[in-house]
């Protein structure tokens, strides 16, 4: 209780506290009130884009959107989706008139295409943010938000290459009852040895088992690194232009995909090597599907180099979810919510 009282205060004095906003989420109590909800803060941010932001300002006139003080929200599909180039092409017509009068920050996103982004936020964001998921942990699922342990994987390369967290950090992770994980200390919480690779090659070369979790658009690795017996789990590539394992080991390797179909259409690892000729479709050896059920048979010899690629299927997810379900019944964990 302490922990809630100290980050609620802390709040208030910086000015982010969100009660209007919780207050908000808490008195939609069916689908008709979301949705007004909805269409009057729509309506107030495409007056404040109108009036304040110079790249909406003309675009939202332009797309009938905005005509004088009247707002048409049934004419909102006609404005173009903001893509990255729009942000990084125009991001001084993007900035709000008034930013130096708000409470901003820069953020960051890879998005799903592994190039980085910068864009602004505000406080704005954050109490809504924050109202969202003190009303999720309380009214849904039934437990004060800051008394539930949460864990979180630590991304930020400053310090994560550090070693370390800043103090406020620290500060902030203990008032959220929060630990964030760091690959420079995992040694300690899983005792086991964990260390950090120096490079890609150094990863890979030694390693009977290769996980591949990125957004490139270029090979990670190099296949004459990989040793006989290795086995690789490709599951970052997902677009046809995105690229994780290289040819050379593609052409090395013997394929299980989750799915022909999805594989061929969505799996840059094989779409270009298909493209360039390098492979055919029948250098695919199985689905995974084929390996359960025992159609066909896995590993063969020792030394192969096996590469399951998967571009993920809804089944995995409902197979994984029944696995995590069946393993929290039997060990007695979780908390049971009533729908």
């Amino acid at each position: 209780m302490i922990r809630k009282h100290i980050f609620n205060f802390l709040l208030r004095l910086k000015g982010g506290f969100f009660g209007d906003q919780y207050n908000q989420i808490t008195n939609m109590l069916d689908e008709e009130g979301l949705l007004n909800c909805d269409a009057v803060q729509l309506k107030n941010i495409l007056v404040y884009a109108y009036k304040n932001v110079p790249f909406y300002s003309q675009r939202l006139e332009e797309a009938g959107i905005i005509l004088g003080n009247d707002v048409k929200l049934d004419e909102f599909q006609r404005l173009p989706l903001l893509t990255k180039a729009d942000i990084r092409n125009n991001i001084e017509e993007l900035t709000s008139r008034n930013i130096y009068r708000r409470k901003w920050f820069y953020n960051s996103t890879s998005g799903s295409t592994g190039e980085p982004i910068r864009f602004i936020q505000d406080e704005w964001y954050n109490k809504w943010s924050n109202a969202t998921e003190r009303y999720y942990y309380e009214n849904i699922v039934g437990i004060d938000e800051l008394s539930a342990k949460k864990s979180w994987l630590w991304g930020s390369a400053r310090d994560v290459y550090a070693g370390t967290i800043s103090l406020r950090a620290k500060i902030t992770n203990w008032l959220m009852n929060r630990e964030f994980l760091n690959s420079y200390k995992m040694s300690a919480k899983l005792n086991i040895p964990v260390s950090v690779a120096k490079s890609n090659k150094e990863t890979v070369e030694d390693a009977d088992i290769v996980l591949t979790a990125t957004w490139s658009k270029t090979p990670t690795f190099s296949g004459d690194w990989i040793k006989p017996g290795t086995h690789i789990n490709g599951i970052g590539s997902y677009t046809p232009e995105m690229q994780e394992v290289d040819v050379t080991t593609v052409k090395k390797a013997k394929i299980v995909v989750d799915s022909y179909e999805a594989s061929f259409s969505e799996a840059g690892d094989l779409i270009t090597p298909l493209k360039n000729g390098d492979i055919t479709k029948e250098h695919i050896y199985a689905e995974l599907g084929e390996l359960v059920i025992g159609q066909k048979e896995g590993r063969t010899l020792e030394e192969e180099i096996t590469f399951f690629k998967s571009v993920g299927m809804a089944i995995q997810d409902a197979s994984a979810a029944k696995h995590a379900y069946l393993m929290a019944k039997k060990t007695n964990i979780g908390l049971e919510i009533s729908f």
